[in-house]
């Protein structure tokens, strides 16, 4: 093998530790959010009382605990969790996410048909949001329950891609430190890089949508955001050099959600 190819295993290896903790802390832990947003996903673990660990070489660890209906996504470690599930390594986890590979079970024997059935079944609830069509985006309440979720998986992929890519780690450093307020009208509030919803202080920057739609639009490509900031659809206010290579770290999400 020579350098090249040696290097060039190396950056694929690292890609697949960035989308694997791009799912897992980004994708996977908004069950959290889309319990508390859709009642279908509600009614689906509504008999669920159920925690999953999910363990990932070199990325911290992630519980979802089901009660009842609502889903808490939680890094401290959980001492009796119902399912453990590990992985060999990102790219196997990343073959489980793209349904060619089995996670490797070490606890919860007697629980595998949750993964099965209600685990399958909110994850499948949790695409349809994320990857919603025209159709779907007609109505008014799934659109605004999609651009919630969307804004959340693409600002809480932030804090994996700032830490593990090679350059989110430049834009991230290039960011002084300071809160960022992502503010949708009508919609979530969030904190950047490591996401905290709810409202912050102090804020160094702010960037503003003036709607759910806006917001829609430019995570998902199909606005522009230069001609959002000159039509006032997009607003952005304070230390402007935060605003800039923020941006630069959400151009990188679609990498890793693709």
């Amino acid at each position: 093998m020579g350098l090249s190819d040696f290097n060039d295993e190396v950056t694929m290896t690292n890609q697949q530790k960035v989308k694997a903790a791009v799912y897992l802390h980004a994708v996977l832990r908004n069950i959290e959010q889309l319990c508390e947003l859709d009642s279908r996903a509600r009614s689906i673990v509504a008999n669920s009382d159920t925690s999953v660990d999910f363990h990932i070489p070199g990325i911290q660890p992630l519980t979802l605990i089901f009660d009842h209906g609502s889903c808490t996504a939680t890094t401290e470690p959980k001492t009796k969790p119902t399912i453990s599930l590990v992985f060999a390594s990102s790219k196997h986890f990343n073959s489980m996410i793209d349904g060619k590979a089995n996670p490797i079970p070490i606890k919860g024997f007697t629980h595998i048909k949750f993964l099965t059935d209600e685990f399958m079944q909110i994850t499948d609830r949790l695409t349809e949001f994320l990857r919603p069509t025209p159709e779907a985006l007609k109505d008014p309440e799934f659109s605004r329950i999609s651009t919630i979720l969307t804004a959340n998986v693409a600002f809480s992929a932030l804090g994996p891609i700032a830490r593990y890519d090679d350059h989110g780690k430049k834009n991230a450093g290039r960011i002084p430190d300071g809160n960022i307020l992502v503010h949708v009208e009508d919609g979530p509030e969030g904190g950047a890089l490591s996401l905290s919803q709810g409202r912050i202080r102090p804020i160094s920057a702010l960037m503003s949508f003036d709607s759910i739609e806006t917001a829609q639009g430019i995570l998902s490509g199909e606005l522009d955001s230069f001609a959002c900031l000159g039509k006032s659809r997009l607003k952005i206010r304070g230390r402007i050099a935060m605003i800039d290579n923020l941006n630069k770290l959400l151009g990188q999400v679609q990498t890793y959600l693709a």
